[in-house]
């Protein structure tokens, strides 16, 4: 199974047709193996500099959005009160390996730097 998760940035370059991202999310279509992730936090902050952008995003079948459960909630919030800002929060809690995806989640950002030191995968993406 192949799972790749969007932070807020690469919402943001999906959004502005990002060749790469476009093509993760249109192979999900075709290939149940292949999976998109957007966590809820990461949707939120990319609706705030695109207003608008949740309602495309919730509607396209092929991405999965990863609600804020209370054991995210309070992971999130150790990572917030260490220092992490909270758009990158959810992204890294979803990237690091669990029962379901013991190698961890990629993720796809526009800000690789933010993800230092956290055990995450990441896929760098630009325009």
């Amino acid at each position: 199974m192949s799972a790749l998760i969007l932070d807020h940035t690469a919402v943001d370059l999906l959004a502005r047709w990002q060749r790469r991202l476009v093509e993760q999310v249109a192979a999900a279509e075709h290939d149940p193996a292949r999976r998109v992730f957007i966590p809820a936090l990461s949707l939120a902050a990319a609706e705030e500099f695109r207003p608008g952008l949740s309602e495309v995003v919730c509607a396209t079948p092929q991405i999965t959005i990863i609600p804020l459960g209370t054991s995210g909630a309070y992971c999130m919030g150790k990572l917030i009160s260490s220092g992490t800002d909270w758009r990158y929060a959810q992204a890294i809690y979803e990237g690091r390996p669990t029962p379901e995806f013991p190698k961890g989640r990629a993720v796809a950002t526009a800000a690789p730097e933010h993800y230092a030191g956290t055990g995450v995968t990441v896929v760098p993406v630009s325009l």
